[in-house]
């Protein structure tokens, strides 16, 4: 919350591809595809889950609450979320001339 979106990176699988809604749960990786980044941009504790952001457009995903699709629920401790990663910028950047 404090510092905004955080970048991370997970386990891509056929299910996670295929996903259209509901809570993603996924530990096993049989049908792993590759690693995939994604952006987590919340989270719902009543859901037990991270709500991600992904790249694949509204074609993909649920709508997390919002109006268009292409988000995720993502169950605490699955897909083998690593590397997140965020900027902190000073609230006032001084002009270099």
């Amino acid at each position: 919350v404090k510092h905004g979106p955080v970048s991370i990176g997970l386990i891509a699988t056929e299910s996670f591809m295929a996903y259209a809604g509901g809570v993603f749960n996924q530990t096993q990786f049989g049908d792993m595809i590759g690693l995939h980044a994604v952006v987590l941009v919340g989270w719902d504790e009543t859901k037990q889950a991270y709500i991600l952001r992904n790249s694949w457009g509204t074609d993909w995903g649920e709508t997390a609450g919002g109006s268009e699709r292409g988000y995720m629920y993502l169950k605490y401790g699955s897909s083998g979320l690593f590397h997140g990663t965020w900027v902190h910028a000073p609230p006032q950047l001084e002009r270099v001339r």
